[in-house]
């Protein structure tokens, strides 16, 4: 029951006009990025500026995926660094990859482990589950403009609160599972 449950809330999130609503973040972002390259370069006294194109992709990459599924300016494009949320999904992202590149080394498949690695790695899970728990709360409460937002946690969290609304169970029963579901 479940897995229904997950599967109904991820195949209406990715419908064709839940992705269509995404496109404006995608063009915000498109802009602030441009506006910020325009700005350092006139910012500069020859008018000319020497980036590295990797950061910026990547810079755009993590503000479009904040932005389009959660509704959250990392703030990458307009300031053109990083952000601490943009560093631990990359620094997670990475790590994966290496875990699964060395599927017989133990120090790479055991979390409790006391290694540099892993201490890094629930760093950064936690800083993300602080994120998510708290834009979900928000949105919740009122406070996150659920109203406006399209992204797509928004769609999640309709569809995950309807079908467990559904459910005979009591209402604190309800909240619970449906605050550990998406989180989950």
């Amino acid at each position: 029951k479940l897995w229904k449950l997950y599967r109904s809330a991820i195949h209406r999130v990715f419908t064709r006009q839940a992705l269509r609503r995404c496109q404006s973040s995608i063009n915000r972002v498109s802009l602030t990025l441009a506006c910020s390259l325009i700005r350092r370069i006139e910012a500069s006294p020859d008018r000319t500026v020497m980036l590295d194109i990797l950061p910026l992709a990547q810079m755009a990459t993590m503000e479009n995926f904040g932005s389009s599924t959660m509704g959250v300016d990392f703030k990458c494009c307009e300031n053109l660094s990083s952000s601490p949320i943009a560093e631990a999904f990359d620094y997670l992202s990475d790590d994966s990859t290496r875990r699964t590149m060395a599927p017989f080394n133990p120090f790479a498949q055991f979390y409790v482990f006391p290694t540099r690695r892993n201490r890094l790695n629930k760093h950064y899970r936690v800083a993300l589950r602080q994120l998510l728990g708290n834009v979900i709360k928000a949105r919740r409460d009122g406070n996150g403009n659920s109203l406006q937002q399209s992204d797509l946690l928004t769609n999640i969290i309709n569809v995950v609160e309807y079908n467990i609304s559904t459910c005979n169970i009591d209402k604190n029963s309800r909240e619970a599972l449906s605050h550990e579901l998406m989180l989950d």
